[in-house]
């Protein structure tokens, strides 16, 4: 069980837990840049399969509320443990598939979504949790590595606030001009936060808005 220090966290994140990695170190560059800098405070935040945590401890400081799930169960055990050790109370642990533990009618401020993206024969089915390394639960994407984001796109605008904003990492393997045509078919702009090359991919944060936003 490897230790990591993160910002006043000591995080003994267990095994079977996605360590953080170059994906997760881009989304908190830009997260530090346009959201935990700007002085702004969101009143609900989501984090959808926080694993190692490091994305909702960087938020933490900046909401009123936010929802930290997992589709792990080693990671709810992860994240409650964690929230009980630093008196994380404005953290809500949600043990949940995408939203499918959320209310359909739960709208978000701000969504952060570091998904499953590496193209695999299948995806894991809910059936097969118990048999599988729990680690797989956050590199395995599916087909093209879209199966999960494809779902997440799908869900996406029930829950993103008319004045929120959703960032989404995605990799260009997982032809990422079809994801950005299915979220502007369901009114929502798309925009290239960042991205990082890779040795055989290119990882790219998405901010992703409502093409008409609330003032």
């Amino acid at each position: 069980m490897p230790t990591l220090k993160f910002k006043e966290y000591s995080l003994d994140i267990p095994a079977r837990v996605y360590l953080p990695s170059d994906d997760t170190d881009l989304l908190l560059l830009v997260l530090e840049k346009e959201v935990i800098s700007t002085g702004k405070t969101f009143v609900k935040a989501i984090d959808i399969g926080a694993g190692n945590a490091l994305l909702s401890l960087a938020l933490y400081p900046v909401v009123k509320e936010i929802y930290s799930t997992d589709i792990n169960p080693i990671v709810i055990d992860y994240l409650l443990n964690l929230k009980e050790r630093y008196n994380l109370d404005k953290m809500k642990i949600v043990y949940s598939n995408l939203f499918d533990s959320i209310d359909k009618n739960e709208g978000f401020d701000l969504l952060v979504f570091n998904p499953p993206y590496v193209p695999t024969e299948e995806l894991i089915e809910d059936e097969d949790l118990d048999q599988i390394n729990g680690y797989d639960l956050a590199v395995n994407g599916g087909e093209y590595g879209r199966e999960v984001i494809d779902k997440f796109i799908e869900q996406l605008p029930s829950h993103l606030e008319r004045n929120g904003v959703c960032y989404l990492l995605v990799s260009s393997l997982n032809k990422p001009e079809e994801l950005i045509e299915l979220l502007s078919n369901k009114g929502l702009k798309t925009e290239v936060a960042t991205s990082k090359r890779l040795f055989f991919e290119e990882i790219f944060v998405l901010r992703i808005t409502w093409v008409c936003q609330q003032m």
